[in-house]
C-alpha cells in the first residue's frame, strides 16, 4: 500500500511539472503582449482600461500583485499561468484520489494533460490556466458535495471557486452561471434540506459579482455592437460533436449513467450548446480558445466515466493518452522554442537604433513595443483599450510623413496578411528588409524612405 502512495504521489508530480520546460520561451502574440503592457500600470488604471475591452479584472490585478512581489519578466508570467495548471492537477487530482481513487486521479491528469493546446496555454500569459482551475474546482466540489461528502466546507469552496472563475474569465462565468442553474433546480426538487446553503451561495455570487455587473453589461452591448470574431468557428461546431459522441458513448455503459456523471455531462454540452447558439443567433463571439475553460471539466468526465469499464480497455485508453500527452508535450517545446523572433532581433541589433521610428497599420505594435520600449511607435488605428500600451501613440495614416526626420529610420512592421494603405504608398518608397515569425502570426518589416 506504501508503495502504491508513493508511486502515485510521484507520477502525479511528474505530471504537474512537464509544462515548467516551456516557461522560458520569449516567443508571444498580441493578447499577451496587451497582458504585459497592462500590468506596467497601477491597480485603479488597470480596472479603468479593463472596463473599456472584453476581460473581467481578477487575472490581470493578480498577475501585477505577483509581479510586483518577484519582479516583471517573462518567465515570472508564465510562471503565474503555470500555477493555474499546476493547481488543476495538484489540487483536483488529490480530491479525485480522496473521494473516488488514486486511479480516477491519475486518469483524469492524464486527460487533462493529452487535450489539444492545453500546454500551449499552461504558460501563456491570459487568464485560461486560471479560469480552467477555478472552473474544474467549483464543479469537482459540486460534485463532492451534493454526492459523496456533505460537509459545509465544501459548499464554501464551491462558492469561492465559482466567483473566482467568474472574475476570471466571460465564458468561465457562462459555465458557472450553468453550474449554479442546475444546483438550484436539483436542490429545489430533490434535495431541499441543502435549500439554505444554496441561497446563501446564490447571495454570496450575486454581492460578490456587484462589482462587475455594470460594466459586463456595457462590455456585452459593445460585444453584441462589434466584437473581432467575424464568423462562426468550424472549429468549435467539430468540438461539439465530438463531446456528444464521448457522453453517448459513455453513457452506453449502465454504470456512468448515475448523477454526478450525467450532472458534468449536461454542463459540458450545455456550455458550448449556449456558446454556439448565441454565435448563430446573436453574433459570432465564440472561438475555438474560449473551450479550453472546459478542459477539466473534460478530463474529468473522461475520467470517471471510463473507471467502470473492462480493465484492458481502460489500459488501452490510459495509453492512448498518454501517447497524446506527449506529442501534446513535443509540440508544445517545438511551438514554443521557434527561434525566429530571436533570429530576428539578433539580426535587428546593429541596424535599429533607439531613435528610430516604428509605423503599424495592425496590431504588430503590441509585440514590437514590447521588444522596443525605448523606440517610438505609432499606430494608425484606436481602440480604446490601446491605452494599456502608454509606448505606442495614435495617428492617422497622413500624419506618418509628420514624423520624418533625418535623424532617424522609419520602418513598417505589420502582419503577413495586412495591406499598406495606398496612400503610403504615394509618398514613401517601401523596401522590405526582414521577416519572421512570432507565436502563431508572421510578420514583415519595411523601410519607409521619403519621395
Amino acid at each position: 500500500m506504501k508503495n502504491k502512495k508513493i508511486v502515485f504521489y510521484v507520477l502525479l508530480s511528474l505530471i504537474t511539472l512537464i509544462p515548467i520546460c516551456l516557461i522560458f520561451s520569449k516567443s508571444i502574440w498580441f493578447d499577451e503582449s496587451y497582458t504585459l503592457a497592462l500590468i506596467k500600470h497601477d491597480y485603479t488604471d488597470i480596472v479603468r482600461i479593463l472596463k473599456l475591452d472584453m476581460h473581467p479584472p481578477l487575472y490581470f490585478l493578480s498577475l501585477k500583485l505577483f509581479c510586483d512581489i518577484f519582479g516583471y519578466s517573462l518567465v515570472v508570467t508564465k510562471i503565474f499561468s503555470l500555477l493555474g495548471y499546476m493547481s488543476t492537477i495538484l489540487v483536483c487530482g488529490l480530491i479525485l484520489k480522496k473521494h473516488f481513487n488514486a486511479k480516477t486521479s491519475l486518469i483524469f491528469s492524464l486527460v487533462f494533460l493529452a487535450i489539444p493546446k492545453l500546454l500551449y496555454f499552461s504558460v501563456q500569459q491570459r487568464s485560461y490556466s486560471w479560469a480552467i482551475f477555478f472552473v474544474t474546482l467549483c464543479l469537482l466540489e459540486t460534485i463532492v458535495f451534493f454526492f459523496k461528502d456533505d460537509k459545509l466546507k465544501r459548499i464554501i469552496v464551491m462558492s469561492f471557486a465559482a466567483l473566482l472563475a467568474a472574475y476570471n474569465h466571460f465564458f468561465a462565468l457562462l459555465v458557472i452561471g450553468i453550474i449554479y442553474l442546475m444546483i438550484n433546480i436539483y436542490v429545489m426538487i430533490f434535495k431541499r434540506k441543502y435549500l439554505l446553503h444554496m441561497i446563501i451561495s446564490d447571495l454570496f455570487m450575486l454581492v460578490g459579482y456587484a462589482f462587475w455587473i455594470l460594466p459586463l453589461f456595457t462590455q456585452a452591448r459593445d460585444a453584441i455592437g462589434g466584437f473581432w470574431v467575424t464568423g462562426i468557428d468550424i472549429s468549435t461546431v467539430f468540438i461539439f460533436i465530438g463531446s456528444i459522441i464521448i457522453v453517448t458513448l459513455l453513457m452506453l455503459k449502465k454504470d456512468n449513467r448515475r448523477l454526478d456523471i450525467i450532472f458534468i455531462s449536461i454542463v459540458a454540452i450545455s456550455f458550448q450548446a449556449i456558446a454556439l447558439l448565441g454565435s448563430i443567433i446573436i453574433r459570432p463571439f465564440y472561438i475555438t480558445r474560449y473551450v479550453i475553460v472546459i478542459s477539466g471539466i473534460g478530463a474529468l468526465l473522461i475520467a470517471l466515466g471510463i473507471d467502470s469499464i473492462h480493465k484492458i480497455i481502460k489500459t488501452s485508453v490510459v495509453g492512448i493518452f498518454s501517447v497524446i500527452g506527449i506529442i501534446s508535450l513535443v509540440s508544445s517545446i517545438s511551438f514554443e522554442y521557434n527561434d525566429s523572433m530571436l533570429k530576428f532581433l539578433e539580426r535587428s541589433e546593429n541596424l535599429i537604433r533607439k531613435e528610430d521610428i516604428f509605423v503599424y497599420f495592425d496590431n504588430s505594435f503590441g509585440i514590437m513595443s514590447y521588444y522596443y520600449p525605448e523606440n517610438k511607435h505609432l499606430c494608425t488605428y484606436n481602440k480604446a483599450w490601446f491605452d494599456a500600451f502608454e509606448s505606442v501613440d495614435r495617428i492617422k495614416s497622413n500624419e506618418v510623413i509628420d514624423y520624418i526626420n533625418d535623424e532617424s529610420k522609419t520602418y513598417v512592421v505589420k502582419m503577413d496578411y495586412t495591406k499598406i494603405p495606398s496612400d503610403i504608398y504615394t509618398r514613401f518608397e517601401i523596401n522590405k528588409i526582414d521577416e519572421f515569425r512570432c507565436d502563431y502570426n508572421n510578420f514583415e518589416m519595411f523601410e519607409l524612405i521619403l519621395k
